[in-house]
């Protein structure tokens, strides 16, 4: 199945819309009106892209939500009062949501090919000669798609209602009071429809949900806790991990409310620490470090993580003054030599005079990155004006395979 690509749907799109809107300039107003006619369904065809894109993503959240539901059933069942019963129903009704929310991503998948071949044609038509009945045709895909994707939106809607009412039955269940907004009926109707319209209902269903587990919480002995935060920490590195950054945050603030004051939060900081890194926000990455203790089985990750954000925000200085802090010896290999490469790297941008081969001297041989630590210190010979030890350091970094993409490219550059 051919992928839908933002980048070149919108490379066919520029040059049709332009040929769309430059007729007006020369032609009659009926030919103007004819030409209009094709600029909007050249629009319409473009923002079939952005909805599809939302169909896909108001699916996504759905799918993390059901198996949010579902880790209710590794709670204790003191608090839950699950027996056997209501874990084989619930366990049954979500599988049932499950299995709804993949027919409707499969549908929506096949939305992707006739639209990516209703632009193609279009391109081409611009290049070429325009033929008027394959207007016609790609207008009636059109509208079929627009119905599809309209159809589509509410069958979405009605899975988020019901992955709503399983919420609210458990927390009846359970006998926890139900979590009702103060508005209004009618106002909540209206903004359940305004938010669906938005692609936001998920923050007020996930608002439901995590008020179920608050409550729980806070019925809960400190094994219990313990045992609550493991499964909420999984799930939440687990969104992490597949890359859904901006949701895995917002679950993160929910937790760090839920376990304040707890020793857990520390290793909430290191997984939001690793989502700004991940997504390039590295002043963010400095500010939330500052809250991580330095101690600890996480130290080092934090340490890391910090140096490189350091690194790319270009503050050699700090990583260069800082230097004799840094615990090298006890990070693994890959780790050590990613950390002494930034240091001999920031040394080098500062122009420091140092003996570098005693930083080096840390390096894990034969590990990721020691291709970077040994171009970097052959760069610092090469700098002082001793080719032949540079020279020599290069061909010791070939004896080393490479073990990553990464170090495919340092071994280009030697």
């Amino acid at each position: 199945m051919k992928k839908l690509n933002v980048n070149f749907a919108a490379t066919l799109l520029l040059p049709v819309i332009w040929v769309c809107l430059l007729p007006g300039l020369v032609y009659s107003a009926k030919i103007d009106d004819t030409w209009q006619i094709r600029e909007n369904l050249v629009l319409r065809l473009g923002s079939e892209l952005q909805k599809i894109n939302l169909l896909n993503q108001d699916l996504r959240l759905i799918s993390e939500f059901l198996e949010e539901i579902r880790d209710l059933e590794l709670y204790p069942t003191r608090l839950t009062k699950f027996n056997d019963n209501h874990l084989l129903a619930l366990d049954k009704q979500i599988e049932h949501l499950i299995n709804r929310t993949a027919t409707l991503k499969q549908n929506t998948e096949k939305l992707k090919p006739p639209l990516i071949d209703a632009l193609a044609i279009l391109r081409e038509m611009v290049i070429h000669d325009p033929v008027e009945d394959m207007f016609k045709v790609l207008e009636k895909g059109d509208y079929r798609r627009i119905e599809q994707m309209l159809y589509i939106k509410h069958q979405i809607d009605t899975l988020w209602n019901d992955a709503g009412k399983s919420v609210k039955n458990i927390t009846k269940d359970i006998g926890i009071p139900a979590d009702e907004d103060s508005d209004s009926l009618l106002i909540t109707e209206f903004l359940s429809i305004i938010r669906s319209n938005l692609g936001l209902q998920a923050d007020n269903h996930y608002k439901k949900l995590n008020y179920l587990k608050d409550m729980l919480f806070e019925r809960a002995t400190p094994d219990e806790k313990r045992n609550i935060f493991t499964i909420e920490y999984n799930r939440v590195s687990s969104g992490d991990k597949n890359g859904n950054y901006e949701q895995a945050r917002k679950k993160i603030y929910y937790l760090q409310q839920r376990f304040k004051g707890f020793s857990f939060t520390d290793q909430l900081n290191l997984l939001l620490l690793n989502i700004y890194f991940m997504e390039k926000d590295y002043n963010q990455v400095l500010s939330t470090a500052a809250s991580i203790p330095d101690t600890g089985r996480n130290s080092h990750t934090k340490t890391l993580l910090l140096i490189q954000s350091l690194y790319a925000l270009k503050n050699y200085e700090t990583i260069w003054n800082n230097r004799m802090t840094y615990n090298i010896k006890a990070l693994p290999g890959s780790k050590r030599n990613l950390l002494l490469w930034i240091i001999i790297e920031s040394g080098i941008a500062l122009n420091k005079n140092e003996n570098y081969s005693e930083i080096a001297a840390l390096i894990a041989n034969g590990e990721s990155f020691c291709h970077y630590v040994l171009h970097a210190l052959a760069k610092t010979y090469l700098k002082a004006g001793d080719k032949s030890t540079a020279l020599s350091i290069l061909e010791s970094a070939l004896k080393y395979k490479p073990l990553s993409e990464s170090d495919k490219n340092a071994l280009k550059e030697i």
